[in-house]
């Protein structure tokens, strides 16, 4: 009786343990804005705009790469691209976009240009 009391004990320990771990790096939704850059110039700019749950991307250099925004979501212990967007308007010129409905999910962005970064992980 007592090593199955301790055994149940352990197992609701180890469950709150993961849930906990699982969900501190997820931030909540708000307003996100990441860049690539490549020596002292900021190359792409990708924004998420939580009012409205907006995305966009803006080509911030004349490098001849055309940016590429994609929403991502935790999917099977990976990440799949839900969402993308190629930004050809060249540098400077208005930002291309997007909406997605943000839900109780975990999503991070993806921003690729000469180079890639990522966003923290967020959601609602």
């Amino acid at each position: 009786m007592a090593k199955n009391w301790a055994a149940r004990s352990a197992l609701t320990l180890l469950t709150a343990l993961a849930v906990g771990v699982a969900s501190a790096g997820v931030a909540h939704a708000a307003d996100i804005t990441i860049r690539t850059e490549s020596g002292n110039n900021v190359t792409a700019t990708g924004e998420f705009v939580d009012d409205g749950d907006s995305f966009l991307l803006w080509d911030d250099y004349a490098d001849g790469y055309a940016p590429t925004l994609e929403l991502q979501e935790i999917y099977g212990g990976g990440w799949k691209t839900i969402e993308s967007i190629t930004n050809r308007n060249g540098a400077k010129n208005n930002p291309v976009g997007f909406e997605y409905n943000i839900s109780n999910s975990v999503y991070r962005m993806k921003l690729c240009a000469a180079s890639c970064v990522f966003s923290g992980s967020f959601g609602e």
